[in-house]
């Protein structure tokens, strides 16, 4: 499903409200200079997503060696995959991680906690909501976004002059 919300809600309430507001069991959040061919994410991400995995990161060329391994523990998972999961689209989410956060309180302490308004920190709540969990099963899929029916339009990010300052300068 795709949500577009007014730009006078906090970037990164956009992308949390986009993941609980869902009507689907998983979400990827990409960025709207991406065009999706249903037809390829049919038949290259929908097997990944019967096998009941919590997240998939989707990279490319990264982490070749760690192509289809199984995450049990997050801990490996973040020593093995950390950087890679910053970028955006780099994940896919079961949303069913994000339910703690349909506690009003609870999604509150996590916007203020991760209070820069920088459209990453979605990725770090995700990081902490994970790490509380028991049992979390993920896996990696290398591929292009090309392969997998995520194509590019002609469109200067809106991230671009922040990065640096998101995960540079903190």
């Amino acid at each position: 499903s795709y949500i577009h919300y007014d730009s006078n809600i906090r970037i990164d309430e956009r992308a949390l409200e986009g993941i609980l507001r869902s009507n689907c069991e998983y979400v990827w959040l990409i960025g709207d200079s991406r065009v999706l061919d249903f037809s390829s994410l049919v038949t290259k991400i929908k097997p990944y997503l019967e096998q009941d995995f919590d997240y998939i990161a989707v990279f490319k060329d990264r982490v070749r060696d760690k192509e289809h391994k199984i995450y049990l523990n997050p801990s490996t998972f973040f020593s093995e995959c950390f950087w890679h999961c910053t970028l955006l689209g780099g994940l896919i989410l079961k949303k069913s991680l994000f339910d703690p956060l349909r506690d009003e309180k609870c999604k509150l302490k996590y916007l203020n906690k991760y209070n820069r308004n920088d459209g990453f920190s979605y990725i770090g709540i995700f990081f902490e909501l994970l790490a509380e969990r028991e049992n979390t099963k993920g896996t990696i899929l290398i591929t292009s976004m090309k392969d997998i029916g995520v194509l590019g339009v002609s469109k200067k990010p809106a991230w671009l002059p922040r990065y640096l300052e998101v995960w540079c300068d903190n």
